[in-house]
């Protein structure tokens, strides 16, 4: 499968609006045992995946329509990929909520959740 990058509309800038914030939860598997030990370990080889909640502010309705059509084509489970700032290296991410509310002066804000994947190439 080829996946697209995702690209935000020119007017919103190179990426998103500052305040996004990237989250991590590793996953773990524990054993607890009768004596109080307990053993724990990475829930396999990518147990670290990042969540990452992005917005556009103060976007054009066109510019909007743009990023949450492009949300809406991946259907909150295909992948795309997206290269963070200060990153050299594209990830593959799904965008598994998306919305937008219309601010003053007829201006439109985008807000996004996305998480990390890892799919097969």
């Amino acid at each position: 499968m080829s996946l697209l990058t995702f690209t935000p509309p020119e007017a919103s800038g190179d990426y998103f609006n500052e305040g996004a914030q990237e989250s991590h939860k590793p996953r773990t598997l524990t054993a607890a045992f009768g004596d109080g030990y307990v053993q724990e370990a990475g829930d396999g080889l990518n147990a670290d995946l990042a969540e990452l909640s992005p917005t556009w502010r103060n976007l054009s309705w066109e510019d909007a329509t743009s990023i949450l059509n492009f949300f809406a084509q991946h259907k909150a489970y295909i992948p795309f990929l997206f290269t963070l700032p200060g990153e050299d290296t594209e990830r593959k991410w799904k965008c598994t909520e998306w919305g937008r509310t219309w601010n003053s002066a007829g201006l439109v804000d985008v807000s996004a959740t996305w998480k990390e994947v890892a799919y097969p190439a």
